[in-house]
């Protein structure tokens, strides 16, 4: 979550062709597709962090998917994992390039 004196991201851009391109995302069933996008957006929306807890994190995403810890095994690598939180340099990047937008605008105002 944002501090209290943070402006809360509320769009990331980010290059389609970064999965479209991406040999670990094409070798992904739909499933596991789904979770991996569903992971994404979970960390764009909350700061680039997710808990790594399977239990917490199927509530977070608000998903039951049959064999969850089996599709997330498959994903799992694809993210870095520091203490217990789930990042993405794919999500870190666009965050940054989003949060530098956002300070330009209101340097422009």
């Amino acid at each position: 979550m944002p501090k209290l004196n943070e402006k809360r991201i509320r769009y990331v851009s980010i290059d389609p062709s970064a999965f479209l391109l991406d040999p670990d995302f094409i070798s992904l069933n739909l499933k596991q597709r789904g979770l991996y996008l569903s992971i994404l957006l979970h960390l764009c929306a909350n700061n680039g962090m997710l808990t790594d807890n399977y239990v917490r994190l199927e509530r977070i995403l608000g998903i039951r998917v049959r064999d969850f810890d089996k599709s997330f095994a498959c994903v799992s690598h694809l993210f870095t994992h520091q203490r217990g939180k789930i990042t993405s340099p794919l999500v870190k990047c666009a965050l940054l390039r989003a949060q530098r937008a956002a300070n330009v605008q209101s340097q422009k105002a």
